[in-house]
């Protein structure tokens, strides 16, 4: 008996469709910018220097969440 194909996984690092856009529109990726870096508290592992927060979820979705807008901050650097 074949089952299918798994469910499809959302992206990771913190990409998530922007609320009322058809999809092309996207969030930042937060580990790929200068202001984002780990915390490693258990509770609370990513953090954002340009807004001063840490949070549970990468910082542009709390921004989302929040303001309802990409994150105005978002400065793409060199990472790795």
């Amino acid at each position: 008996m074949a089952l299918g194909p798994p469910p499809r996984r959302p992206p990771q690092g913190g990409r998530a469709p922007a609320a009322g856009a058809s999809g092309a529109a996207r969030d930042p990726l937060c580990r790929l910018c200068v202001h984002y870096y780990v915390t490693w508290e258990q509770n609370t592992p990513h953090g954002c220097r340009a807004l001063g927060f840490k949070s549970r979820q990468v910082p542009s979705v709390e921004v989302r969440r929040n303001s309802g807008e990409a994150c105005r901050y978002y400065t793409p650097g060199r990472r790795g």
